[in-house]
């Protein structure tokens, strides 16, 4: 068996370590998966979870960003909305088709009384 090394730090990204062996050793992207879990088993990697940091500001849009309603155990989730009378739909809803002779009439008498150069022929 052979056996290869990778170089890795301890925030380098699983995938990204895993994509530069496959590009290195000329393997198959079919192999990105089981890389990249051996390497996550085998040295830690990407076990750092995302946390909530509320002095985190975006140096875009600052202090006036929106933040989002959070508790001490993490984000509060959205209110639901319940059940209106529009919503969820319980049929199928149809527009009434007007009379066709009547809608022709009507824009025939809409061309006739624009100007000339609007008409259509």
């Amino acid at each position: 068996a052979v056996v290869s090394t990778q170089s890795t730090g301890k925030t380098d990204d699983p995938w990204v370590v895993a994509q530069n062996f496959i590009n290195k050793h000329s393997l198959s992207q079919a192999f990105l998966t089981q890389i990249a879990e051996y390497i996550k088993q085998n040295t830690g990697l990407g076990e750092k979870a995302l946390s909530y940091d509320p002095n985190f500001s975006d140096p875009f849009t600052g202090s006036g960003r929106y933040v989002p309603p959070h508790d001490e155990t993490g984000p509060v989730s959205a209110p639901t909305l319940g059940s209106t009378r529009h919503f969820p739909a319980t049929r199928v809803l149809t527009e009434n088709i007007p009379d066709a002779s009547k809608l022709i009439k009507k824009i025939t008498e809409h061309n006739t009384s624009a100007n000339e150069n609007l008409r259509l022929t």
